[in-house]
């Protein structure tokens, strides 16, 4: 496999995404300031202002980083499935998994929801929750496809393939969402949904 080779650009971008991750696991989105991220990086404001306009744009990227991250963990354990069954079942583990690990992240939002209730408070959380639908959506429909074609699921979904894997999504995601709000084990619940899922799906 040829290395891929990152410009100096590239590089900046990718200390600036590490460095605002951690901040922003650490102290929360409202509390970090583009000034935090710059001291952080041991670069003038100057020069962060110059690759990202806003700390707006630059959770965008994070959240980005790691929908990528998650989806890497997610194909390499669906690889070893043999059915779209399992590579749900899977997918459902991963990403459930992932997200516990992430559950510090998810307690500085929830709390700073709590704090504030007008609506801006409101979309870092639901901009991270929605940063992994593109991704997701993509995976969801090959899977669909893959289990329609092997007989597992219902073949009359076929045609309503994008609005199924959308809705799949959509549970998906006010799950883990409410969850994060209500500070519920995340993992308690893949199973559960898994069997939800799979009850609608089959013939």
């Amino acid at each position: 496999m040829q290395d891929i080779v990152l410009s100096k650009e590239e590089i900046i971008k990718v200390e600036i995404i590490t460095v605002s991750q951690r901040l922003f696991q650490r102290f929360g989105y409202k509390k970090t300031t583009m000034e935090d991220i710059a001291k952080a990086l041991g670069k003038g404001k100057s020069t962060l202002y110059y690759y990202y306009k806003s700390k707006d744009v630059i959770f965008a990227d994070v959240i980005g980083f790691e929908a990528a991250e998650i989806m890497k963990k997610v194909e390499r354990e669906t690889e070893k499935c043999s059915t779209a069954t399992e590579k749900l079942k899977a997918y459902l583990k991963v990403f459930f998994d992932e997200i516990r690990n992430k559950i510090n992240f998810y307690e500085l939002i929830r709390l700073e929801m709590l704090d504030n209730f007008e609506m801006s408070a409101y979309k870092p959380a639901i901009d991270f929750i929605y940063g992994y639908q593109e991704k997701n959506m993509i995976f969801l429909v090959e899977t669909l496809l893959a289990g329609i074609e092997n007989n597992e699921f219902d073949p009359s979904l076929k045609d309503d393939v994008n609005q199924v894997a959308y809705t799949l999504m959509s549970a998906i995601r006010v799950v883990i969402l409410d969850l994060s709000l209500k500070n519920h084990k995340v993992e308690d619940f893949s199973d559960v949904l898994m069997k939800i899922l799979l009850k609608g799906l089959r013939p």
